[in-house]
């Protein structure tokens, strides 16, 4: 199933990027898929369309499903399903640290202590996550609490050896010590970090942030509800202006993001900080609720690796008669969004260093989708 893609074009006029253009090609294909299907049928079928967060689609689905049909999971359910929404984005966070940032940087990876990691992860999702739980109304629970609890000390003592190099370790929270632990560490994040400020990239792409703070699912319901709404799903705003959702956008307060911000910007070492700084945040991402109408109508949010995931759906008794989405690549590949601000006016150099740039700031924004990326002038 094609799942879109991004094209992402500069043009340069003389030193500088002068232009930059963002083509967000997603194919509506929550409403195409689900229109006419049983309500319950919504969830899995979600999970399976999206390949890259899938449980967090498969979340969303189940809180508007539910919200739709007046349901209201009790509070273990919805434990279990943050558990769920949470093993998922560590996963993919810890891809781009261990893994991709690395490769593209530093020429090198932890690959099987990556991959030893992983394993604990999928194993200990196992623990918690009964067969039944992509139902709409389906109780859930921990399966085993003791076991869970110790599964939790071992991820975060695993957690903190592969990026910080220590299993008690904690993110700094100064930029000082933070270039005292780059010189002294040898992980691939903190190799990784010191290499983006040492090439002077540590502030490349930065722009004025303007963040998805408070969007609830009431604002959703409303957005996504009138013959505007597949407008607002292609290319959503936030009180008339783009917004930002993700990593950046829940931990830009932290002291150390806090310190490069003032420093160098809102740019890349800043938002690959933020990643940091959330894989190894307590107690994480933090749970939303759904929008309990009743009605026929439901809203569900999940807070995915990327940033805030909405859906709205319409029943029709129990079939579904409208289905829409707005995922985190809409709000952060907006056409006037983090890309193109932090990008206009920027010195280009060769084109060679200008692509592996933009790509490494790509990456850290971070699309749920592949995407092209043309530079001419």
């Amino acid at each position: 199933m094609d799942e879109g893609r991004l094209d992402i074009a500069l043009t340069l006029s003389g030193e500088r990027v002068d232009a930059v253009t963002i083509d967000v090609a997603r194919p509506r294909l929550a409403g195409r898929l689900l229109v006419g299907r049983p309500a319950e049928a919504a969830p899995k079928m979600m999970g399976l369309v999206f390949s890259i967060c899938g449980t967090a689609q498969t979340c969303a689905a189940l809180r508007a499903v539910e919200a739709a049909q007046g349901l209201t999971p009790d509070p273990d359910t919805e434990s279990l399903r943050e558990i769920m929404i949470r093993a998922e984005a560590l996963d993919q966070d810890l891809l781009r640290l261990c893994l991709d940032w690395p490769t593209e940087t530093i020429g090198a990876a932890s690959v099987t202590t990556l991959r030893d990691l992983r394993t604990t992860l999928a194993d200990g999702t196992a623990l918690v996550s009964g067969p039944d739980w992509r139902r709409p109304g389906e109780r859930a629970a921990i399966l085993d609490q003791d076991v869970w609890s110790d599964f939790q000390i071992l991820l975060r003592r695993q957690l903190a050896e592969l990026l910080l190099g220590e299993p008690r370790g904690r993110v700094p929270e100064s930029l000082t010590r933070a270039r005292m632990w780059w010189q002294q560490g040898d992980t691939p994040a903190a190799r990784v970090l010191e290499w983006v400020e040492r090439h002077g990239l540590a502030g490349f792409g930065a722009s004025e942030g303007r963040f998805l703070d408070s969007a609830t699912p009431a604002f959703f319901h409303h957005r996504l509800a009138n013959e505007d709404g597949d407008r607002f799903a292609a290319c959503p705003d936030w009180q008339g202006q783009p917004a930002e959702t993700g990593p950046l956008a829940r931990h830009r307060h932290h002291p150390l993001v806090r310190d490069i911000i003032a420093e160098h910007g809102a740019g890349l070492l800043a938002r690959m900080t933020a990643r940091l700084v959330g894989v190894l945040s307590e107690p994480g991402i933090p749970g939303l609720q759904a929008d309990d109408d009743g009605a026929g109508v439901g809203v569900g949010l999940a807070e995915t690796a990327r940033g805030l995931l909405a859906h709205r759906v319409v029943l029709d008794g129990e079939t579904v008669a409208d289905y829409r989405t707005v995922a985190p690549t809409e709000w952060n590949f907006h056409p006037d969004g983090p890309l193109s601000r932090g990008l206009v006016g920027t010195e280009a150099g060769s084109e060679d260093d200008l692509r592996r740039r933009v790509s490494l700031l790509v990456s850290a924004i971070d699309p749920c989708v592949a995407y092209d990326l043309t530079i001419s002038g």
